[in-house]
C-alpha cells in the first residue's frame, strides 16, 4: 500500500493539507498593523479594519475534510476507481478553499486603506498538495491500465 508512488503522493497531500491548519494563508500589511488569514479565522493585529477575530469555520472544516479524504483514499488501494473519485473530490475542495481565500483577499483589498498582500506558508502547502493529488491520480490511472491489460491477456 505505501510502497506505491501514488500512496506516497496521497500521504504527502494529506500531511501538507493538515499543516495548513497551523500556518497562515496570507497576510495583509497596513500602515498601523497586519491582518492575517488562518484556517479558522481572520486575525486583526492593530490595523483597525476589523473589530476583532472573524471566524471562518467553513474553510477550516473543509481543510479537515480534505485531509481525511486523502488519508482514506490511501487505504482504498484495491478500489482504484473509488480512489480516483475521492482524490478528485479532494481537488475540487482545494479549489473551493483557494476560491474562499481569493474572495477574502478581494474583500480586504477593496477597503480605503492600502494593504500589501503577502502569501504565506499555507498557500504554498495547499498548492503543493494539489500537485501531489494530480500526481497520485496519474499513478492510479497507470495501475488501473496495467490491471486491465493483464485481464485482457487472460
Amino acid at each position: 500500500m505505501i510502497q506505491r508512488k501514488q500512496s506516497l503522493f496521497l500521504l504527502l497531500s494529506a500531511l501538507l493539507t493538515g499543516l495548513t491548519l497551523l500556518f497562515p494563508f496570507a497576510e495583509f500589511t497596513a500602515i498601523d498593523g497586519t491582518i492575517s488569514i488562518h484556517a479558522f479565522e481572520i486575525n486583526d493585529n492593530n490595523s483597525g479594519l476589523l473589530d476583532g477575530p472573524v471566524p471562518i469555520l467553513t474553510m477550516g472544516v473543509t481543510i479537515i475534510i480534505i485531509a481525511v479524504l486523502s488519508l482514506t483514499s490511501i487505504f482504498l488501494y484495491s478500489k482504484r476507481l473509488l480512489q480516483i473519485r475521492l482524490t478528485r473530490y479532494s481537488i475540487i475542495l482545494k479549489f473551493a478553499v483557494i476560491a474562499v481565500l481569493v474572495y477574502f483577499s478581494y474583500i480586504l483589498t477593496e477597503t480605503e486603506v492600502d494593504l500589501i498582500f503577502t502569501p504565506k506558508e499555507a498557500s504554498l502547502f495547499i498548492v503543493l498538495a494539489f500537485l501531489f493529488d494530480i500526481f497520485a491520480i496519474r499513478g492510479i490511472r497507470k495501475d488501473e491500465a496495467l490491471i486491465r491489460s493483464v485481464d485482457r491477456i487472460r
